[in-house]
């Protein structure tokens, strides 16, 4: 291809072309580097680039240009950190996060016995645009992961605070977290294993209903399955938190089976202790009775010992032991009227009740 023929296509190309000998002065400057810089090829010709780009990093360019004519091939010249090898200004209807204009550049041998060499100049202006905004994104992106897990890291402690179970469900009642505590009490090796798991799951069948009715910040008694089938009875409270402006269910579940034990424990303990009260007051009631019933039988043997026995006297202690056996009926009946009242409302001589009482007394 003669060089007039050259010349023309390099003027249609949609690229910067232009020809440098070593010394870098030019020999060609194509139109597209003509509308992109404003300099004239017949202002630029024959003159060094030097001249109008005194910024070059000359040393590096003539190396590359003397590396293209002996090796006779194509060679890569590495942009410096700016982006460019010649300074074109972007004009403003360009979008652009970039100054000048980014470029890749492609050296060519064009007479190797004149040391001349072809420039190609690449707009990748909005590439490298894109390029800067999607590192920007990703940037912001860690950022905000580095953020997020720090949060997370936070709540994760702030769930593991607490003594109580702490189980988290979206507004679907499906599980998206639980504390260690939670884990362990409802005997699950992992949070893996609970996770994506109905609330329900976890609530014994009959609770159902309760569970499924329970309104927020009040306190429950709801009975747990544990993972091996077991039950639990927990103390439960539910409320509404926001997670990321997102509304989610909080459930603090507290294990009260102990504290149940406890009380059926202090119940028997406090029946005990009542009934032994109560026999006592009853052997205290009994004292005087039956020590007149034993008088009274003594009496007896010791008269019919020495033949001093009588009707009369027999009569006499007889009326004696009964009136004292009487007694002892009615202390069983007191007690019995004091411990277990009865249900049915009937009229009553307060008077009779109130000496019956202090008599107990």
């Amino acid at each position: 291809m003669d060089k007039e023929k050259f010349y023309l296509v390099c003027q249609s190309i949609n690229n910067g072309v232009f020809i440098l000998d070593k010394d870098l002065n030019v020999l060609f400057w194509n139109q597209w580097l003509q509308d992109h810089t404003n300099i004239k090829s017949n202002n630029i010709i024959g003159k060094n680039l030097l001249i109008f780009y005194p910024d070059l990093e000359v040393t590096k360019l003539k190396r590359k240009i003397k590396t293209a004519l002996r090796l006779k091939t194509p060679t890569f010249f590495n942009i410096s950190k700016n982006g460019y090898l010649l300074k074109i200004k972007l004009n403003h209807i360009t979008k652009s996060s970039f100054k000048y204009m980014q470029q890749n550049i492609t050296i060519l041998p064009y007479d190797i016995e004149q040391k001349q060499v072809i420039i190609y100049i690449y707009d990748i202006t909005q590439l490298n645009t894109i390029n800067y905004q999607l590192q920007k994104a990703k940037n912001e992106l860690e950022e905000k992961n580095i953020i997020l897990n720090h949060q997370n890291k936070e709540y994760e402690q702030l769930l593991n605070s607490t003594m109580d179970g702490l189980l988290i469900f979206n507004l679907q009642d499906k599980c998206i977290n639980a504390n260690k505590v939670a884990i362990d009490m409802l005997g699950y090796d992992t949070k893996k294993n609970i996770i994506n798991k109905n609330l329900l799951t976890f609530v014994e069948k009959s609770y159902h209903q309760d569970m499924q009715n329970i309104q927020y910040n009040k306190n429950y008694e709801i009975e747990f399955i544990k993972q091996d089938g077991t039950n639990f009875l927990a103390l439960v409270h539910s409320k509404i938190i926001d997670i990321h402006n997102i509304p989610h269910k909080i459930l603090s579940i507290i294990d009260i089976t102990e504290l149940r034990q406890k009380d059926r424990q202090l119940l028997e303990q406090s029946k005990f202790i009542a009934l032994s009260n109560m026999l006592e007051n009853i052997a205290h009631q009994w004292r005087q009775p039956l020590s007149a019933i034993s008088t009274s039988a003594t009496g007896i043997l010791v008269k019919l010992q020495y033949n001093a026995l009588d009707e009369k006297m027999i009569k006499k202690h007889c009326e004696e032991i009964n009136t004292n056996a009487q007694s002892l009926s009615k202390v069983i009946e007191n007690f019995k009227k004091f411990i277990k009242a009865k249900q049915e409302k009937i009229e009553f001589d307060l008077s009779n009740d109130i000496r019956e009482f202090l008599g107990l007394i």
